[in-house]
């Protein structure tokens, strides 16, 4: 489900550096084994997301699943899960870009 984050983030990758780009495919790689599902909580009825596996970013983990919870009462298909949720966590990979970066420099 996650295959076309890693794919956007890898797609992503324009900086001549290195070590960005390393973290990137690592990240990626990451991304490609999470599996995001919904479970129901029996007590409130709420629903809440579960990620197995993890990006090792909690900000990230935690926008993909907003975005999923976000998206899942309207797509009826996978692919309108994916068209629902690609604008949001393309904000997200920007996001853990910034991070990433600005913890590169401070190196």
């Amino acid at each position: 489900m996650l295959a076309f984050l890693a794919a956007l983030m890898l797609a992503q990758t324009a900086s001549p550096t290195p070590s960005p780009d390393d973290d990137i495919v690592v990240i990626g790689e990451r991304l490609r084994k999470i599996r995001v599902t919904a479970k129901r909580d029996r007590r409130t009825g709420a629903k809440r997301c579960v990620l197995k596996g993890s990006t090792a970013d909690p900000q990230l983990d935690t926008g993909i699943c907003q975005t999923y919870l976000a998206c899942l009462p309207t797509a009826r298909t996978p692919e309108e899960l994916e068209a629902c949720m690609r604008p949001p966590l393309e904000l997200e990979v920007k996001a853990w870009r910034e991070r990433r970066k600005a913890a590169i420099q401070t190196r």
